[in-house]
């Protein structure tokens, strides 16, 4: 989606503190689970909340579940330093549904931020002489009322992917300690 939403953690600076104890390798594995976690609390929300499209395929419409299919997460290998990892949780929504050889066809859902958003949609109308020449149809623009999910599940799961994101670190440290010990004994 075009729009973003930053998510910066707060509140773990003890756990942070005890996980710069560690090795750069440590740390960064720790981290990018720690990360990894949170991203997906947020993309499993955006998926429930995701709308269901009611319209007929032959209408033009994509199939039904084309949105929720459409989330992904992904590492942002560019922008992640030792430090700070970054996960973006998205839509894809580059083409039209199309054929796309022995795979299938490609769901993107090109349409989520006219979702997301709302959007005019064209209604068909009538011929004009001069439509008939022009070889196209006029039509009268109708406002489509947003049906956001991405929005709403950030809101309501930010809490909980914190949350999520404290138990992976906590539940992490005492194997990255025992990995630790296991190493310097050998």
């Amino acid at each position: 989606m075009a729009d973003s939403v930053t998510v910066e953690v707060k509140g773990l600076d003890q756990l942070l503190r005890d996980l710069k104890a560690f090795p750069a390798a440590v740390q960064k594995r720790v981290l990018k689970g720690a990360a990894a976690t949170g991203a997906s609390v947020l993309r499993k929300e955006a998926i429930q909340r995701a709308p269901v499209s009611t319209g007929k395929v032959e209408d033009g419409h994509p199939p039904p579940g084309t949105l929720k299919k459409a989330i992904y997460q992904v590492r942002m290998n560019q922008e992640c330093t030792p430090t700070r990892e970054v996960f973006k949780v998205g839509v894809r929504s580059g083409k039209r549904a199309r054929s796309v050889g022995k795979k299938g066809t490609n769901l993107d859902a090109y349409y989520a931020k006219w979702v997301e958003f709302g959007h005019f949609a064209r209604v068909p109308h009538e011929m004009t002489k001069t439509a008939k020449a022009a070889g196209r149809m006029l039509g009268v623009a109708k406002w489509i009322p947003p049906h956001p999910f991405m929005r709403p599940a950030i809101a309501a799961k930010q809490a909980d992917a914190l949350r999520a994101m404290q138990e992976y670190i906590r539940n992490q440290m005492p194997l990255a300690t025992a990995a630790l010990q296991y190493l310097h004994a050998a």
